[in-house]
């Protein structure tokens, strides 16, 4: 059981805590803007879609976890910048295997299939419609390779990656990311490009999630077309609440940055046949921004149902006010401005729509039935048993783009939620806070799996 540090304490106490500037390593030291992300996105898009040489070119394998969608996604991206750190490129494989509770989840999957368990019920959604595949994932998925990236899937359950490797003419330089990285103690910043290392951790994330992330073909047509997002959309079309124009516009920009990399504009573009010409290579993105957004957790994690000593642990928000509290606190959210809210508690949601009647913006959220997630049991394994894996990620991915599209975030930076949804949120040059972010429970963002700790550098809050 994990505990309050001394530091925890002093930290629960300071009525500056809700809000934290990152530290240097996190925000960086040097402006970035849109020339910046263009770079960067061009950097990703040379290297992720460079040519593939079977035998020749380094290969990095992750198979896939099975956790929560958030989490399932940030250990993808981690990866990605496991592969870039080793000048390789990243090969995803189906989970390995599991205890004994969770076969469910790991059970007859293979590539060609629902690789990932949250792909379920999604008919026709693969992996390529939430991960950009590299351009070896891609060959090897191609009619005449398909039988080695199969047998190398089922031989390396089994055997190292290493002899399977050089066995089936991969070559000798194909990387078990498990044991060649590090990925619960997180990414250090030396290991990010020199060129961008000066614009901070986060904002080098940022550009490695949103290039690496994003919800295409059949996945973003059901998720584009969820009748949740069709009347949250009506809502806010007929409101008198305005959206923030300036983060409209850099959220604009952002995505022209990402058009211009992949369409070529980094002289690296896929070529013809790749996989990637159904024109929707920049994925679907809610056509909305919000001055601010709050994520509150329940369910299995914080809900009435769940473990009680996770209480101390995760240092949980139990109602819509006092997740709103630090944002009304530092003024982020401006009278006829709009704060969108997150969570997967009816309960939260009520208290939100009744404290809405009284506040001078509005307050909008998905309206999606939310029982489901009131469990004792992790949603992984309630989801499998009750076969609502399609709902559920259809739902988390709303969630997390609707966040995204907040000039601020508030939520646990223990949860992988609010964090993915900050990774995904595209930044605001000139602004002296564009990486600041809400922490509702004291912690940095981090690279890690969790952020367990208290990490900030300094220890002083806002």
């Amino acid at each position: 059981m994990v505990l309050y540090t001394a530091k925890d304490a002093f930290a629960d106490r300071d009525p500056r805590r809700n809000r934290m500037t990152p530290p240097k390593s996190l925000a960086g030291w040097i402006e970035a803007d849109g020339a910046a992300l263009r770079r960067a996105y061009a950097y990703l898009e040379a290297r992720h879609a460079a040519p593939c040489s079977l035998g020749h070119t380094p290969l990095v394998v992750q198979r896939l976890p099975v956790l929560g969608v958030a989490n399932d996604i940030n250990y993808v991206v981690r990866s990605f910048a496991s592969a870039l750190r080793q000048d390789a490129q990243l090969l995803l494989l189906p989970p390995l295997k599991a205890r004994k509770e969770w076969m469910p989840l790991v059970a007859d999957r293979d590539i060609d299939g629902n690789a990932w368990h949250w792909l379920d019920g999604s008919p026709g959604a693969s992996l390529s419609t939430i991960f950009v595949p590299s351009s070896c994932q891609l060959l090897l998925q191609q009619p005449a390779h398909r039988e080695r990236l199969r047998m190398f899937d089922r031989l390396t359950r089994n055997h190292s990656i290493r002899n399977v490797s050089v066995q089936l003419g991969l070559g000798t330089k194909v990387f078990d990311n498990v044991k060649t990285y590090t990925l619960v103690r997180g990414v250090k910043l030396s290991t990010v490009p020199g060129e961008f290392r000066g614009h901070g951790m986060l904002w080098w994330w940022q550009a490695l999630t949103s290039y690496l992330v994003r919800v295409r073909g059949v996945l973003a047509e059901r998720v584009s077309n969820h009748p949740a997002i069709t009347r949250l959309m009506h809502r806010l079309a007929v409101s008198t609440d305005r959206a923030p124009g300036e983060q409209t516009a850099w959220l604009a920009e952002s995505r022209a940055a990402l058009r211009w990399a992949v369409k070529g504009g980094g002289d690296s573009g896929r070529a013809a046949g790749s996989g990637n010409s159904s024109g929707d290579e920049l994925g679907w993105l809610p056509d909305v921004a919000f001055d601010a957004a709050l994520h509150v957790r329940q369910g299995d994690a914080c809900g009435p149902e769940a473990r009680k000593h996770q209480e101390v642990v995760r240092k949980c928000v139990h109602s819509f006010a006092a997740g709103l509290a630090p944002l009304l606190a530092h003024g982020l959210v401006p009278n006829g401005g709009r704060l969108f809210l997150a969570t997967d508690s009816q309960r939260i949601v009520d208290e939100a729509a009744e404290a809405a009647k009284t506040l001078p913006f509005g307050v909008y959220f998905l309206p999606l039935h939310r029982a489901k997630y009131d469990s004792a049991t992790w949603i992984e394994l309630a989801s499998a048993q009750a076969g609502s894996q399609a709902r559920i990620l259809e739902e988390a991915l709303l969630d997390v783009l609707l966040l995204s599209r907040a000039r601020f975030i508030a939520g646990s930076m223990f949860g992988n939620v609010p964090r993915l949804a900050l990774q995904m949120r595209a930044t605001t040059p000139g602004d002296k806070h564009r990486l600041t972010y809400v922490t509702t429970d004291g912690r940095d963002w981090c690279t890690r799996a969790t952020c367990i700790k208290n990490n900030t550098i300094s220890g002083m809050y806002w």
